[in-house]
C-alpha cells in the first residue's frame, strides 16, 4: 500500500536512507552543523556546552589583537597593561563596595577577575549589564590574587565570536 498522504500533498515524503556499521539510518536533509554552530546551538538552547571552551575557537584572532588568556596573566608583572576577554559568568555590585563592579570573566584556559570603577560603569553601564562577552583593557593586579583594574571596556560577542575563516 502507497505511504499515506497529508490533505493537500500530492507527494510522499522523500526519505534518505543508508547504512552504517551495520545499522539503517535516516540521513539528515539539513546540513552537518560546523563545531561553532553547534556550540551556539548547545549555549542558545541549554546554556552549557560539552563541547570545548567557545573563547578557544576565536583564540588566533584574539591573540592577533593582544588578547591575552587568563592562563598567561600569572606570568606577568604587576601592573603590566593587558587585554582579556572572556564570557561573562558573575557580576557583582554589593552595596558596600562604594559603586565599584566585580567582574569574572571565563576563557578557556580558567577566569580573570575584573574591577570596574564607578565613573567606569556609569559610562559604560549598557555595555557592563547587556553584553555576554566583554573585552577588557586595564592594569594587571596581582596583589592577593590576580585581576584586571578595567580602563576600558567593550563587548565582543560579534568581534569576538566572530566565525572563524
Amino acid at each position: 500500500a502507497p505511504a499515506p498522504r497529508a490533505p493537500g500533498h500530492d507527494t510522499p515524503r522523500l526519505r534518505t536512507l543508508r547504512i552504517e556499521n551495520g545499522e539503517l539510518e535516516e540521513e539528515s536533509p539539513l546540513p552537518e552543523m560546523t563545531l561553532a554552530e553547534r556550540l551556539n546551538a548547545d549555549l542558545t538552547g541549554t546554556s552549557v556546552t560539552v563541547g570545548p571552551h567557545p573563547m578557544g575557537l576565536y583564540r588566533s584572532a584574539l591573540a592577533a589583537r593582544g588578547v591575552r588568556r587568563a592562563g598567561d596573566l600569572p606570568r606577568l608583572a604587576e601592573g603590566a597593561w593587558v587585554k582579556v576577554a572572556g564570557a561573562v559568568i558573575c557580576r557583582q555590585r554589593p552595596g558596600t563596595a562604594k559603586g565599584f563592579l566585580f567582574l569574572t570573566l571565563e576563557d578557556e584556559t580558567g577566569l580573570v577577575n575584573v574591577i570596574v570603577r564607578p565613573d567606569l560603569y556609569e559610562r559604560q553601564r549598557q555595555t557592563l549589564v547587556n553584553e555576554t562577552v566583554l573585552e577588557v583593557e586595564g592594569v594587571l593586579q596581582t596583589q592577593e590574587g590576580f585581576a584586571v583594574r578595567a580602563q576600558a571596556v567593550r563587548g565582543c560577542f560579534e568581534t569576538c565570536t566572530r566565525r572563524p575563516k
